[in-house]
């Protein structure tokens, strides 16, 4: 389940999932939905994206920073993830989704960055990601 909660001038992604992985695989499909207005692109190309960092919290924004790179670099939005994380501090990713096309997509808002602010991971089961995302 991902969902979407104001947040001041931002936008908030709460997540449930039954692993952490599959957690972040949605928090991934949620940012796209965010900066889409609601769709997700086709599987047209696939992607891996690798990251480590020292805590979850950090292992989290440094993922959605990464997609956003992905993005602003060339237009590029998952459509699907899968997501594995090795001991918390290092995660892989293989990302399916295309090129964001505005009239097939659509749009929703422009995401600058990722915050830390009130950021929250819980491993579970049920795994729980709660991530400002700055607008």
């Amino acid at each position: 389940m991902r969902r979407t909660f104001e947040h001041t001038a931002d936008i908030g992604l709460a997540i449930e999932a039954e692993s952490l992985e599959a957690a972040f695989g949605e928090a991934a499909l949620a940012l796209a939905e965010v900066v889409t207005g609601g769709a997700l692109p086709p599987a047209r190309e696939e992607r891996t994206l690798s990251v480590e960092a020292e805590t979850r919290e950090q292992l989290l924004v440094q993922f959605l920073s990464r997609l956003l790179v992905e993005f602003d670099d060339d237009g590029f939005l998952p459509g699907a993830a899968e997501v594995a994380l090795e001991g918390g501090s290092r995660l892989t990713a293989m990302l399916r989704g295309a090129a964001w096309d505005s009239e097939r997509d659509g749009y929703g808002v422009e995401v600058k960055a990722i915050s830390y602010h009130d950021l929250q991971v819980e491993p579970g089961p049920p795994a729980r990601l709660r991530v400002i995302l700055d607008l």
